[in-house]
C-alpha cells in the first residue's frame, strides 16, 4: 500500500522462502531505491538486511495508475463498504478510488475487487445462500 500511495513502483529481484529484494523499476533513471530481507530461523520474522532509500529519479511523481492496485488491493479497501452494501456496484467503486486515492483502475479490476470482497464477506456463494 506504501508503495501506491507515495506512486512508485518496484520489482520483484529476488522472491524465496529465506530471502526478499524489491528495487526501482526506475533503474533506466538510475533510481537506487532498494530493500533487502532475510528470514530469521528462531522466529519466522523477515528483517531488513540492507535498504538504500533514496530515490534519486525526477520523473512523474504523482502517477495516476499503478500496476500495484489490483483485485486484491480492492478488495481489501472496499471490504467494509461491500459488508455494508452487498450490492454495491463496480462502477460505484471505479468511482470511489478514483475520488478517495486518486488512483485510475478498470472497471474490471473494480469488478474482480468487488466480488473477492464479497466472498470474503459470504465464504463464497454457497454460504451466502444458506
Amino acid at each position: 500500500m506504501y508503495a501506491i500511495e507515495m506512486r512508485f513502483e518496484y520489482k520483484y529481484v529476488r522472491n524465496t522462502k529465506k530471502h526478499v529484494a524489491y528495487c526501482s523499476k526506475r533503474e533506466s533513471e538510475h533510481c537506487g531505491w532498494c530493500v533487502k530481507a532475510s528470514l530469521l530461523e528462531y522466529n519466522h520474522f523477515f528483517v531488513i538486511t540492507d535498504l538504500v532509500n533514496e530515490h534519486s529519479y525526477h520523473g512523474v511523481v504523482r502517477l495516476q495508475t499503478n500496476k500495484m492496485m489490483g483485485s486484491k488491493i480492492i478488495k481489501s479497501i472496499m471490504l467494509d463498504k461491500v459488508r455494508e452494501n452487498p450490492n454495491k456496484k463496480a462502477i460505484d467503486i471505479y468511482h470511489e478510488i478514483k475520488s478517495d486515492y486518486g488512483m485510475e483502475v478498470s472497471y474490471l479490476t473494480a469488478w474482480y475487487g468487488k466480488e473477492r470482497a464479497r466472498e470474503s464477506v459470504f465464504d463464497g456463494d454457497a454460504n451466502s445462500y444458506a
